[in-house]
């Protein structure tokens, strides 16, 4: 499909879309996904605590979100992404 046909998702709807991957994914771990918007574009931030799980595993994940299209994984549809990059990351608290 071509990117003229494409439904756009704000950053704000791909973080939402994320939480639910990552929630079906990994049912018992607790992730906060925030955005952030710059001049230019916007990008999705992914954190957790869990250190069972690895880093590679949340950004298969998280990662196909990211870049101006994407297939969505909601019904195979096209979709424009506002989230030009997803960072995953894991804090040490």
């Amino acid at each position: 499909m071509s990117n003229a046909t494409a439904r756009w998702m704000d950053a704000a709807e791909v973080a939402r879309h994320i939480r639910k991957a990552l929630k079906a994914a990994f049912p018992t771990v607790k992730f906060s996904v925030t955005t952030s918007k710059y001049s230019g574009g916007a990008s999705v931030n992914v954190s957790f605590t869990d250190t069972v799980i690895a880093i590679a595993d949340v950004k298969a994940i998280a990662g196909p979100f990211a870049g101006s299209t994407f297939d969505s994984m909601i019904g195979g549809e096209s979709v424009r992404s506002g989230a030009d990059f997803v960072f995953v990351d894991r804090r040490n608290f």
